[in-house]
């Protein structure tokens, strides 16, 4: 559904007659496969008019009307429509989709609501579904929700996402808050490391981390992506969008990238939904060629063969996504140079190409540097490691996958070292689970001062 719809927004030969009838069918399929019975092409009484798409939900019947035009949709298109409900049963709802947007009259007027049977959908809104953020069902009960609350026929995708958030999880001192747990308990000669801050009660597992702006460091929850101030420990919601998962990315602009539900989102205030279709949990972006984003997606099947990179674009459709086969456990991608990437995996990793080929040979397999390398990014031509499990002590570590060499930077005590960061002026972050036998996590920042990606 992803190609098909970034084929119709690419243009192609097709007229645009044409793809209005795909897009409506399309937005059919999408409804359809959410449980829907959609229909496209009704015809109204004495065959006067026609209805784009049909569908009943939660006993409420929709006419839904869309147009793909290069200009945004003024008041009339949407007067149209609602002289088409006024000809229908009372109850009966209208849906308008304008992929151009709407003129600043039309968003005035649906603020006041001028037409309160319609609801408004936008190219952001199609892209939620398109991409799998938002099933068709979830969004019209967050639009029905919303307007219900708030009034108004217009809700910008931003507004439906994040809504009201809660206060983020708080982080402290971590001699305050371990309590005598000793997190250090072995470094290299030259390198200091410290445990910093420490997890106060009420945190979800984290699933990832990444440098963010100003050197500030992002933690993703499954509520949302977090900042956390390196310097005071104070944290603050960067994207409160629950549903995330994996490593973000933050671009030069000040945005944030996450991964959501299988989608990926852009946050600068207001969410935009850049590529979609990455299934399951195991799914991390990060800085590929020319410091574009990227995703990486661990395979998900049984015999975990095949794994996926993309270049993402600036919209939903035009990814470049590559399968790469490789039969091993991969826990993680990093970029190296050219196009050519590292796939940390437990027991063996390997380098790919993708300007020479997709498939890794058993000839190209390099021992990995520690057991289950759960965090890896890039110092200089090295890669520093973070070990995920170990029953003697989690190990970080600097390694060469080229000529295989590697050297410990640190051993720590901790349930689990989930991901590591490089912060500011050379100083790496760990982030480990120190919870011990306490069932709920307690996420630690560790420092690593003196790590020379040239020993």
């Amino acid at each position: 559904m992803i190609e098909e719809f970034g084929k119709l927004d690419a243009g192609g030969t097709c007229s645009p007659q044409q793809r209005g009838t795909d897009f409506n069918e399309l937005l059919a399929r999408a409804w359809q496969a959410d449980g829907i019975d959609a229909e496209t092409g009704v015809r109204g009484s004495g065959g006067h008019d026609e209805v784009d798409v049909f569908f009943e939900y939660r006993g409420i019947h929709w006419v839904l009307e869309a147009k793909w035009l290069n200009a945004a949709v003024n008041v009339d298109p949407i007067a149209t429509h609602q002289e088409r409900l006024n000809s229908r049963p009372a109850g009966t709802r209208g849906l308008f989709v304008s992929m151009s947007g709407y003129t600043e009259s039309v968003k005035t007027k649906a603020a006041q609501p001028r037409w309160p049977q319609i609801l408004l959908l936008d190219r952001a809104h199609v892209e939620a579904v398109i991409s799998g953020l938002l099933s068709p069902t979830a969004l019209l009960d967050a639009l029905m929700r919303h307007t219900a609350r708030h009034g108004g026929s217009y809700v910008p995708l931003g507004d439906l996402l994040v809504g009201r958030s809660s206060e983020p999880p708080s982080a402290g001192p971590a001699a305050e808050v371990l309590e005598g747990w000793e997190t250090v308990l072995s470094t290299r000669d030259g390198i200091r490391a410290v445990a910093v801050f420490a997890g106060r009660p009420g945190w979800s597992r984290p699933s990832g981390m990444c440098p963010g702006p100003d050197g500030d460091l992002l933690v993703t929850t499954p509520d949302g992506v977090l900042r956390l101030d390196p310097e005071t420990g104070r944290t603050a919601w960067a994207l409160p969008l629950p549903g995330c998962h994996g490593r973000a990315l933050s671009l030069p602009d000040g945005s944030t990238m996450a991964v959501c539900n299988g989608a990926v989102i852009r946050w600068d205030g207001s969410a935009r939904v850049i590529a979609g279709g990455f299934a399951g949990s195991n799914t991390h972006l990060l800085s590929g060629p020319g410091g574009e984003p990227w995703v990486f997606q661990r395979s998900t099947q049984a015999q975990q063969s095949h794994h996926l990179l993309a270049r993402l674009g600036r919209r939903v459709g035009e990814e470049e996504v590559h399968e790469v086969g490789f039969p091993a456990a991969v826990l993680n991608a990093v970029w190296l140079d050219g196009r050519r990437f590292l796939l940390s995996a437990n027991g063996h990793s390997a380098i790919v190409d993708l300007d020479l080929g997709r498939n890794v040979s058993r000839d190209d397999w390099i021992p990995s540097a520690v057991h289950w390398p759960e965090g890896v990014a890039r110092s200089g031509d090295r890669i520093v490691v973070a070990e995920g499990l170990n029953s003697d002590g989690r190990r970080v570590v600097l390694w060469d996958p080229v000529d295989g060499s590697s050297y410990e930077i640190a051993r720590l005590q901790a349930n689990y070292l989930l991901d590591l960061a490089l912060g500011r002026d050379g100083q790496w972050w760990v982030l480990a689970d120190t919870s011990g036998n306490d069932p709920q996590v307690r996420p630690t920042w560790v420092s690593l001062n003196g790590v020379d990606p040239q020993q």
